[in-house]
């Protein structure tokens, strides 16, 4: 199951200057794409600025490792750490080194604030420091132009690296979702729900690359961050990509008419949720430079579920390494909400294992010796009605020897399993239902109680008692049934080489693009398969073919929509019910109006070779 909710509003903001223009003034909201770029070295009206990093907090900075800064009038000053002084008011040692007194008392950013507090504080140069993280520093020339372009001069082992100073200017993007919506929509009860486990589903941030081939920057890395708590961007409306002339609402200045941003024209930590300025996910960076761009926000995603995080504004740029070289990377261009083609979009994805979702299973599918087996009771007799609560619903189990003993009693009474309600994976009790879950060690072959009887047959018949004990103890049976249980399937009995029908039927009579669920039942037939005769038409019950994913594609533009396995989750695996197979499908709002098709993949039992399955006649549109 894969729901895909599309970004509320996105914008980028920039510092770029253009004649007499400077876009960190400037907003451009309703533009239909979102793009990244940095360029170098080619306006003089850019102040260069510098990267200073320590390498590792947990280590204390070394001892009278010196570095070396040059301002843009080529003023130098040398500044050395000294663990057993505290100074860090601009102070120099004899040899006219300013001191950075790093003692025992300051670990960790305290070391970082003692080295911005003492180029602050020195005289001698004219450069500004910034923290902008608990690792980092902007160093920033206090003029603008090429002479600011300095190099730096370090220690080697130091335990702090420095890049040189550089003339940047840049974009960040901006993109918000209304996860709250989400949220209401699909978690009814979260602990009930098939979001109570991180381990049930993967959520993916995405977007899609519209740009020009011939442009595109390659071999660089982008960087998640998640604008503060409480604080929201104004997506504005400005649309000048070319002069930058719309004013006002968010750009590289304020971030909306009453929070400016801690420093104009970088993303700083203090922008950002803590823990989340710099959570890259699973993002594999830009290669080949046409790439659309994935991360995994499971982490983030399931924060939010539980309440720990508020903000869902996040912000893509440069990773800081790549947003400091000496590189220019110009233009990568992502579509925005406001471009024609939905598809292309910004999205969260959420991508849910199928097994975990609890679809209500057939009641006359096949069932096997030594598999967990699932049952369901249902209070019905015009309509599903709820249970008493009050009474506990169990299932007895027999299987009785010629004396006429239950030989699937023992001492842990695991003959007996109780009852539960039934959830759906938004963990919405579905009322009048009982779901009982059968063991895979109760019924099967290891069963040393059972041994001989599965021996000597295919099958055993199950004699299923369902019952409840009421105040007075007194047991009220409540239903009784017969359940066949089969030997598993050997390799001998399976058709390895089937020549496979793909029948779909979609339970309505159309689909809609309205982000609601439909249930999609696919069927395998094998043609070549020779059935017995009747004289009346029957349903052909679907060939099990195991485990059996599919993918989603555009007619139109041969596109494709859904991945095979796109988060490696089972997200868009299809289920076999006993007699079809069931597709849970998510029918997004951005597929209105499209022609898809799909393809099927299973692998063979006896080869293991992975099969594809691949109707061209078969054409959903989406209304």
């Amino acid at each position: 199951m894969i729901i895909k909710e599309v970004a509320k509003k996105d914008t980028y903001v920039t510092n770029l200057h253009l004649g007499l223009t400077d876009a960190t003034y400037s907003n451009v909201g309703k533009a239909s794409t979102l793009d990244l770029f940095k360029i170098v070295k080619e306006n003089k009206k850019i102040k260069a600025s510098a990267l200073l990093t320590i390498e590792n907090m947990l280590i204390d900075l070394v001892n009278a490792k010196t570095f070396t800064l040059t301002d843009y009038e080529n003023n130098s000053s040398t500044f050395i750490i000294n663990n057993a002084s505290s100074v860090d008011d601009g102070s120099v040692d004899g040899s006219g080194r300013v001191i950075i007194g790093i003692d025992s008392t300051s670990a960790g950013i305290n070391q970082l604030t003692k080295i911005k507090n003492a180029i602050n504080n020195t005289n001698n140069i004219k450069i500004t420091a910034i923290l902008i993280s608990n690792s980092q520093i902007l160093l920033e020339q206090n003029s603008e132009g090429e002479n600011g372009e300095k190099s730096v001069s370090i220690d080697s082992d130091a335990n702090l690296k420095i890049t040189n100073f550089i003339r940047i200017q840049h974009s960040a993007l901006l993109i918000n979702f209304d996860l709250n919506n989400l949220k209401q929509k699909f978690v009814n009860n979260l602990n009930n729900s098939v979001f109570n486990s991180i381990n049930n589903y993967k959520v993916l941030l995405k977007l899609f690359d519209v740009g020009n081939a011939s442009t595109r920057p390659k071999n660089y890395d982008l960087k998640l961050s998640l604008l503060n708590n409480n604080v929201e961007f104004e997506e504005g409306i400005g649309s000048d990509i070319y002069n930058f002339s719309d004013l006002g609402h968010t750009n590289f200045n304020k971030i909306n008419n009453t929070t400016n941003w801690t420093k104009s024209g970088i993303i700083s930590s203090a922008d950002c949720v803590s823990n989340y300025y710099e959570f890259k996910g699973q993002s594999e960076g830009i290669v080949r430079g046409d790439e659309d761009v994935s991360f995994d926000i499971t982490s983030y995603f399931n924060e939010y579920l539980n309440n720990n995080v508020q903000s869902s504004n996040f912000i893509l740029c440069f990773d800081l390494d790549y947003l400091f070289d000496n590189y220019t990377y110009f233009v990568k261009r992502f579509g925005s909400v406001q471009l024609n083609n939905k598809i292309n979009h910004p999205r969260i994805e959420i991508h849910i294992d199928e097994n975990k979702v609890q679809n209500i299973e057939r009641q006359t599918k096949k069932r096997y010796f030594d598999n967990e087996e699932i049952f369901y009771l249902y209070n019905k007799v015009s309509k599903l009605e709820s249970f008493n609560e009050n009474y506990n619903v169990k299932l007895r189990l027999e299987y009785k020897d010629t004396a006429g003993t239950n030989l699937l009693v023992d001492g842990a009474n695991s003959h007996i399993i109780t009852g539960f309600n039934f959830y759906d994976f938004k963990g919405k009790i579905k009322e009048g239902v009982k779901k009982f879950t059968i063991p895979n060690t109760l019924i099967s072959r290891f069963n040393t109680n059972l041994q001989s009887a599965i021996q000597s047959s295919d099958t055993l018949k199950i004699k299923f008692n369902y019952y409840y004990d009421n105040e007075a103890g007194t047991t009220i049976d409540i239903r009784s049934e017969d359940i066949v249980f089969n030997k598993p399937e050997v390799v001998s009995s399976i058709n390895a080489y089937r020549n496979l029908s793909t029948s779909i039927k979609i339970l309505e009579k159309n689909i809609i693009a309205d982000d609601t669920f439909h249930k999609i039942v696919i069927d395998f037939i094998d043609i070549n398969k020779e059935y017995d005769a009747v004289n009346i038409p029957i349903r052909l019950t679907s060939e099990d073919l195991g485990k059996v994913y599919y993918s989603m594609h555009d007619i139109d533009t041969g596109k494709t929509i859904i991945e095979r396995n796109d988060a490696n989750i089972n997200a868009n695996e299809i289920l076999y019910d006993g007699s079809s197979y069931i597709m849970n499908f998510f029918a997004s709002k951005i597929y209105k109006n499209k022609r898809v098709n799909f393809k099927f993949y299973y692998n063979d039992e006896v080869s293991l070779i992975e099969n594809v399955i691949f109707n061209k006649s078969f054409t959903l549109r989406f209304d």
